[in-house]
């Protein structure tokens, strides 16, 4: 079984020796209202910095968009109001005081977030009343500048910054504008697309004409058929309308053909059968003679049209390229310059950001203490240790 624990000593030595619990309470109590009675005074001044922010928004351009953080931003402000590099600036601006360092600073300043993070409290103190009400006021001055600098972009910096860029872009436009003048003052475009063009329009000339020349053949065979079939060998109305329809069709076709194509003309609608069919074996025998010319041209042109339809697309893809490198130049500096006289209309407008909306006054009385409490508290601490001590100085007896 497990050794019972025998609280009666301890209980009894804490009684034996209630009047040392006693005293010594009194003891520290009084000794601590004393202590809060003899410590030099404090003085607390007081501010008030308050984030106000915009009822409306200038945007113009819809590209550059604000990221809402704003209640992160709220609560890093305490933080960013104990910074070194505030104090930095604060100590500079304070002139002759005790105060020599920035620890030395910290010591004397509290900030914190009031239940509206729109709200933040400064505090400062020092025996001073002068001095704090001066702390606190210089180091409200030097954290809204600061404040307003990252997060409301007032600083000089955020214009600098989209004046250097706008000064860039238009460099950039300049460049694409004059490479594009300079490949249109060289570029062979036009007279590359003239020449393929009119070669086009010259080959589907010929393909047209070889078509038509193949269709005329197919007809001449045909009425070559129709004249073997005559009963007697004797050509009637029929026969001499298919003649004349021939030759009509072989005029319009001289007329536009590209090549020349010499052929003796019909006797007339009364010649004789074998006079007419001599004529279809002449024409036929022409248009045998001429294809294959027709078709040594197309040969000769098809590699020239493929060329200038390359050197065409080589041609169109450096204008365009070159013009969408000028459409983008154009839209970046516009957007740009845009940015810029935004943030020059945001960087005066001081109806938001952060604001000092109180400045502290000096303060008349110190921060007082509660005497009561305080003198309950060292009591209490002072009964609590003397307790301990006569716990241990039992069991030690034991």
């Amino acid at each position: 079984m497990e050794e019972e624990i025998d609280l009666r000593p301890y209980v009894n030595a804490l009684l034996r020796y209630w009047w040392a619990i006693i005293l010594t309470g009194l003891i520290i109590g009084v000794g601590a209202v004393l202590y809060a009675s003899l410590k030099e005074a404090s003085y607390r001044a007081t501010t008030i910095v308050a984030f106000l922010e915009p009822t409306q928004s200038v945007q113009f351009d819809t590209r550059f968009e604000t990221v809402p953080s704003k209640t992160t931003i709220l609560r890093s402000l305490p933080s960013l109001s104990m910074s070194d590099d505030v104090m930095t600036q604060l100590l500079a601006n304070l002139g002759d005081t005790h105060i020599e360092t920035v620890t030395q600073l910290e010591r004397h300043l509290s900030a914190e977030s009031g239940s509206d993070l729109n709200l933040l409290y400064l505090r400062a103190n020092s025996s001073d009343p002068e001095l704090s009400a001066r702390l606190v006021n210089q180091w409200a001055e030097v954290f809204v500048a600061t404040a307003n600098e990252i997060y409301a972009s007032r600083g000089a910096s955020q214009i600098e910054f989209y004046v250097q860029q706008v000064e860039e872009a238009g460099v950039r436009l300049t460049d694409t504008e004059q490479a594009l003048i300079d490949f249109q003052g060289g570029s062979r475009l036009t007279m590359v697309t003239n020449e393929l063009t009119s070669l086009t329009n010259l080959q589907a000339n010929y393909v047209d004409y070889s078509t038509s020349l193949t269709r005329l053949r197919d007809d001449i065979r045909a009425a070559r058929a129709q004249l073997g079939a005559l009963p007697g060998g004797a050509p009637g109305v029929a026969e001499d309308y298919t003649l004349l329809a021939l030759q009509s069709r072989l005029i319009q076709l001289q007329q536009l053909a590209p090549i020349t194509l010499q052929i003796a003309a019909a006797s007339g609608t009364t010649a004789a059968t074998t006079d007419q069919s001599q004529f279809l074996d002449s024409l036929e025998a022409a248009i045998a003679e001429i294809q294959p010319a027709i078709s040594e041209q197309l040969a000769v042109m098809e590699p020239r049209i493929l060329a200038l339809q390359r050197e065409r697309e080589a041609l169109n893809n450096r204008a365009n390229r070159l013009a969408s490198d000028r459409e983008l130049a154009m839209e970046t500096y516009k957007t740009l310059s845009r940015k810029l006289d935004e943030e020059r209309l945001t960087t005066n407008d001081y109806s938001v950001g952060f604001r000092q909306v109180s400045r502290a006054a000096v303060p008349e009385a110190p921060v007082g203490t509660n005497q009561i409490l305080l003198a309950l508290a060292g009591a209490a601490f002072g009964a609590i240790l003397a307790s301990l001590i006569i716990i241990l100085y039992a069991w030690w007896k034991k």
